[in-house]
């Protein structure tokens, strides 16, 4: 890895830096400078609407450009909408879900109104930690089947509505 000795001696201390996909091979990698980043980062997206892109695509591309024998030893696997729901619905969805048809239940608009509302903050008081990170499939997901669900549930409770502008998500 001349160019990481090079260029940065503190980051030739990381040994994941290269990761050895380029171990004996002959090539020298470009230092990642500044403008590579601009122009990477910047200027060929600027005309780019993410927004129509999901970032689940992500995994699944990434997944597929290595052979399966790598994807198995390095327990690289990208995890399907399905199967993160598998985990995040019994983990916390189902429990949240009960929760709001039982405040749904309630006649007295006053308490409901109260109890809809400590709902709210309780969602905007979650918090999500996928150890594992890879391409953020687990949190993404988490959060936008939180932001949905809480759109098309909690937005159909009328006293929902009387404390608009309530965030769903805390940010740090």
């Amino acid at each position: 890895m001349p160019y990481l000795s090079d260029d940065d001696p503190l980051l030739a201390a990381f040994p994941y830096v290269n990761g050895g996909l380029f171990d004996g091979d002959d090539i020298e990698i470009p230092p990642f400078t500044d403008d590579i980043l601009d122009l990477l980062l910047t200027r060929a997206s600027d005309d780019f609407d993410w927004s129509g892109i999901s970032p689940t695509i992500f995994g699944a591309v990434f997944e597929s450009t290595l052979n399966p024998e790598t994807r198995r030893s390095g327990g690289m696997h990208y995890t399907s909408i399905e199967n993160i729901h598998k985990v995040i619905d019994p983990l916390f969805l189902d429990d949240l879900k009960e929760e709001l048809e039982e405040i749904r239940k309630i006649d007295v608009f006053k308490t409901k109104k109260k109890k809809l509302e400590a709902f709210q903050d309780k969602l905007a008081s979650l918090s999500f930690l996928d150890p594992a990170a890879g391409s953020g499939n687990f949190l993404t997901e988490s959060y936008t089947s939180l932001r949905n669900w809480k759109m098309k549930r909690c937005e159909s409770c009328p006293a929902d509505r009387l404390r608009s502008g309530r965030r769903l998500i805390r940010s740090k």
